[in-house]
């Protein structure tokens, strides 16, 4: 079974304890959970690695100056030459170190795409991707049973019109409506690998309910980013709605950088019960600073009003009725 092996510093145990959990300890080894409690010793820091096919390294000041974590590093390194360890992935959680911090053989001998972190649900998706990679590569056919979908051909076939069409390149997100149960989640992931994006990645998940607004959809990216305190999100949300929009907007972006994406499950907030896209939304959709690509996919109970391309041309619209057996076929 594919393992990780979770290296960091002391200091930085409380983010290394949350990116553990929300990955599952089953997927990961890390010293507070797995070795025996009030022992400690190299030996069982090198078995632990031993029997591990990932070693992730959180780099902050703290664990490039902690002597075990050197121990760990130089470990896996040398496992990693000798082909015993699979993948050695790199990440900085310190916003305060810099690249040139990093031991030069990591960041130019072996050239790793270091990066900074500083959200632990943030890293946490970045994993999860990577080791999804891995067991499909060893198991092709969860590959396939995770990644076909069946008679959407004529779905398929619009959206690659609408993406391909003279608005195309403007569109910044799609709204995907049908009753439950019709596979918008399904069609909306394969709109992803149509855009390019890889198989295993996995989307930001946002659900919103009716009279929830844009207050909701920033305080539920927050969650994600970490990018503002309490304090600070309480004087955003009391802002006006422009500047909210650009809030939410920067943390978009934020999401984006990481390369993936976001889904919305919207009960009636996006798309409101008389069939008109909320004012937030639109304010989101058209602010300038929106990273260029179709980034925002609405998973919506309601189909939006047929005018809805031409008044908003940043905003695309399919539907999806349920399948007959002809359209299985």
């Amino acid at each position: 079974m594919i393992k990780a092996f979770i290296s960091h510093s002391s200091a930085q145990k409380e983010f290394a304890q949350e990116l553990v959990n929300t990955i599952g300890r089953d997927y990961c080894k890390i010293d507070c959970f797995d070795f025996e409690p009030a022992y400690k010793s190299i030996d069982e820091i090198f078995k632990a690695i031993d029997s591990c096919t990932i070693f992730v390294l959180l780099i902050s000041k703290e664990a490039l100056a902690s002597s075990w974590v050197q121990k760990e590093i130089y470990k896996a390194k040398d496992e990693l030459t000798s082909g015993q360890l699979e993948q050695f992935w790199p990440y900085i959680i310190d916003s305060s170190l810099k690249l040139d911090d990093v031991p030069s053989w990591m960041a130019k001998d072996e050239c790793f795409n270091l990066k900074y972190f500083v959200s632990p649900e943030m890293l946490r998706k970045d994993i999860e991707q990577k080791i999804r990679r891995l067991i499909w590569r060893e198991n092709p056919n969860i590959m396939a049973r995770e990644t076909t979908i069946i008679g959407r051909s004529i779905e398929n076939e619009a959206f690659e019109d609408k993406r391909f069409s003279n608005r195309g390149r403007s569109l910044r997100g799609l709204i995907i409506s049908g009753r439950n149960g019709v596979g918008k989640d399904a069609f909306a992931k394969q709109c992803l690998y149509k855009l390019g994006k890889p198989k295993e990645i996995e989307p930001y998940r946002i659900s919103l309910d009716v009279k929830e607004g844009i207050e909701n959809f920033i305080i539920y990216l927050n969650l994600y980013c970490r990018e503002y305190s309490k304090s600070e999100l309480e004087d955003i949300l009391s802002s006006a709605p422009k500047e909210k929009a650009n809030i939410a907007v920067k943390l978009l972006n934020k999401l984006y950088d990481s390369q993936t994406i976001v889904f919305v499950e919207d009960n009636m907030a996006c798309v409101l019960p008389n069939r008109e896209v909320s004012e937030w939304l639109v304010d989101v959709i058209e602010n300038p600073e929106l990273n260029k690509q179709i980034g925002l996919f609405i998973k919506s109970c309601i189909s939006p009003n047929s005018y809805i391309e031409s008044d908003y041309p940043k905003l695309a619209h399919i539907q999806l009725l349920p399948l007959n057996n002809t359209a299985l076929n």
